[in-house]
């Protein structure tokens, strides 16, 4: 029975040991089948050419691909267990400012332009977009460097720059002139045959059109960059008084009337050569398809958290079934009485000009009883403009 006993005792041995050695074998290869998930994994994220962070709830950078360590420069195990925001903002930015920052501590998606800094303390401008992790303890969070984009978007700021003044400055000159010489013409200061004189007028108003029109194009073509507000105090009743003393100036037959009350009480914060673009079309556009049909009344007046320049005609109005597609780009009456020359863009350059000095244009009209447009504009401008891609309509 000893003998027995101890062979029975030696089999339960080897079986626990086999067992054992099974299990460490089958760790082994759950070991090896992880490593090469996770190899794989590595290389998905290296493949997509994005930088990838997997951020912890606490702020700590737990993992970091390839790419992000090539564009910002620094090694695995400096950013592996860093605080993120010291990290790619340095100490310049309050953590309770940073969009991004604030999305991770709440556990929310967040999608938005950034600027990190590298290892060279370099700004590298990034798109961002992070991600909750399942588990809840953490985010994912994808960059790409957009550095050349922003260089780009640099050269053709300046290249648009030097093809604006070089057009407007030789345009302007002409319109100058030749309205001079239609003037003179007209005032009899000028004798010459009538044929040349029809020719002069017809020159004078051709110019002006052309002015028009290519201050328009340069103007939209400012929607699809992010436009610099520069605030100043604006007092509205003699902003629209100077355009609508010009516009009355090159076109005797319009008859603008402008409130005398309260001169000085509607003012804002807001950027001159944009409120100013808006009121010119506005009045444009009404001198466009109501100058016959009575006076243009322009309004000022202030409200509680802001002020609004309205002008009203008592022309044909604007049927109630397009009315809602009057500031989208390129729309023009095509048919009918009201029907005008021009590219349709001055009233949808208006509505995003107003929309980047965080305010708003709104339209109201009756057929046969003409058309109110009205621009509202805040006590002061919001801190930042409203990006190109935030307006859903905007789009060739």
């Amino acid at each position: 029975m000893p003998d027995v006993n101890l062979t029975t005792a030696g089999i339960v041995a080897i079986v626990a040991t086999l067992g054992l050695v099974l299990t460490f074998v089958a760790w082994q290869r759950s070991q090896r089948a992880l490593r090469r998930s996770a190899a794989q994994f590595r290389g998905m994220m290296d493949a997509t050419g994005f930088g990838v962070l997997i951020v912890q709830r606490d702020g700590l950078i737990s993992y970091a691909n390839t790419s992000a360590e090539e564009m910002l420069g620094y090694s695995s195990h400096q950013l592996v267990g860093q605080e993120k925001h010291t990290l790619l903002h340095g100490n310049g930015v309050d953590p309770g400012e940073c969009l991004l920052s604030q999305a991770l501590m709440d556990h929310e998606r967040y999608f938005g332009h950034e600027y990190f800094i590298d290892a060279r303390r370099n700004l590298v401008p990034v798109t961002v977009s992070s991600a909750p992790l399942p588990d809840g303890e953490g985010s994912a969070m994808v960059f790409r460097d957009r550095s050349t984009e922003v260089a780009q978007a640099r050269a053709q700021e300046q290249a648009f720059a030097l093809i604006s003044h070089e057009i407007r400055s030789p345009l302007t000159t002409v319109v100058g002139f030749s309205s001079r010489l239609s003037r003179a013409v007209a005032a009899g200061r000028l004798q010459i045959p009538d044929q040349y004189a029809e020719e002069i007028d017809l020159l004078s108003k051709e110019a002006a059109r052309m002015r028009d029109i290519v201050t328009v194009i340069l103007d939209v073509a400012t929607l699809e960059r992010r436009i610099e507000i520069q605030p100043e105090p604006i007092i509205l009743r003699r902003l629209t008084a100077e355009e609508a003393d010009r516009l009355g100036g090159e076109r005797p037959g319009v008859n603008f009337v402008c409130d005398e009350a309260d001169l000085d009480g509607a003012v804002v914060e807001s950027d001159d050569r944009y409120v100013r673009r808006i009121v010119q079309n506005l009045l444009e556009n009404a001198a466009k398809y109501a100058a016959d049909a009575g006076p243009i009344e322009v309004t000022v007046r202030a409200t509680g958290d802001g002020a609004e320049v309205c002008v009203r005609d008592h022309g044909p109005g604007i049927p109630s079934d397009v009315q809602a597609r009057v500031f989208e780009r390129f729309y023009r009456q095509e048919t009918g009485a009201g029907a005008r020359p021009g590219l349709g863009l001055g009233l949808f350059l208006s509505k995003q000009l107003a929309l980047r000095l965080g305010g708003h244009l709104s339209l109201r009209s009756e057929p046969g009883r003409g058309a109110e447009f009205t621009l509202w504009l805040p006590s002061e401008p919001p801190e930042v403009p409203v990006e190109p891609q935030a307006t859903a309509d905007i789009r060739w």
